[in-house]
């Protein structure tokens, strides 16, 4: 009895060997028959071609769009105060400004970044300098005998980015704060950067504007994280090329579906070869889920 069971275990083991080794046969004989066709007719070649094409064709549009780019972008706080001591503290301590006390001393950091690809001048700014200004509460003291502060105290230039010939003008100080600037020379990735000291930190509403000659003007606030993190830089890079979130999105989605097409082609056609189907599946796979962060940090923006 026991020898039967042995032999018939020993003939399934010996069936499932052949299975095996005719569904090796089987798959060696397909790729063949693939290997066999017309190079355009085979489907991982296509997808080859595909991605080659997607890629010179994203090359050139990069090149298209970022070539003579002029852009500068305003980037600014909201007000920090500079006078924020304890009770028992502020109690002790008088702070004047021309012989004025007061205590809602605020800071506001302004930075103009060339964000384009060449350098720019005045030459760019003929419809005139940068504006900028700034709104402030009512902070006139109800006692008429008590001569009130200026809303704007003085803005400091911290780095001109070593100019000669700019300009900077104060215009109005009152609760409805102007200022100009125009920049001699900034080149690509130059920043300058000023320093806004007010006397009210409340309710502050800021604005920069300008027209620069086919160039683009960008105003925005800097966040409470100063710095955007590498990952989320990456995505807004992406945008930057395209224009557009959504279709940054959709090309980068693109080839990501055929870099995953290309890896499953890979495994399913060369199985066999263990090695270089285990090593040019897992490069692909690593492309692959590098296009998913990138994605995800393109939405992210």
């Amino acid at each position: 009895m026991e020898e039967n069971d042995k032999i018939k275990k020993d003939e399934l083991l010996q069936k499932l060997i052949d299975i095996q080794n005719k569904e090796k046969e089987l798959r060696q004989r397909r790729i063949l028959l693939q290997k066999q066709q017309p190079w355009y007719q085979q489907p991982q070649n296509i997808i080859g071609l595909l991605a080659i094409l997607v890629t010179v064709l994203l090359t050139f549009y990069t090149i298209f769009k970022t070539t003579d780019k002029l852009q500068l972008t305003c980037v600014y706080t909201d007000p920090k105060p500079l006078t924020n001591f304890s009770p028992t503290l502020q109690e002790k301590i008088s702070v004047t400004y021309k012989d004025i006390q007061t205590s809602n001393i605020g800071k506001i950091t302004i930075k103009l970044i060339n964000t384009g690809t060449k350098a720019l001048t005045k030459d760019d700014f003929v419809d005139g300098p940068i504006e900028f200004k700034i709104i402030g509460g009512n902070h006139i003291s109800k006692n008429d005998s008590i001569k009130p502060l200026p809303f704007l105290l003085d803005v400091v230039v911290i780095n001109n980015s070593k100019q000669r010939n700019d300009i900077l003008k104060l215009k109005s100080t009152d609760n409805n704060a102007n200022f100009s600037y125009l920049p001699s020379l900034v080149n690509k990735n130059d920043i300058v950067e000023f320093d806004v000291y007010v006397s009210d930190i409340n309710n502050v509403k800021f604005s920069a504007d300008a027209i620069i000659t086919n160039g683009e003007f960008i105003s925005e606030k800097l966040s409470e994280q100063i710095e955007q993190s590498k990952f989320l830089q990456a995505g807004k890079f992406i945008i930057d090329i395209f224009g557009n979130k959504w279709i940054a999105s959709l090309v980068i989605l693109l080839i990501f579906l055929l870099s995953l097409l290309k890896s499953l082609f890979i495994i399913t056609d060369d199985f066999d070869k263990s090695f270089p189907a285990l090593a040019f599946a897992t490069m692909f796979i690593f492309v692959d889920l590098l296009f998913v962060v990138l994605i995800v940090s393109i939405l992210m923006n």
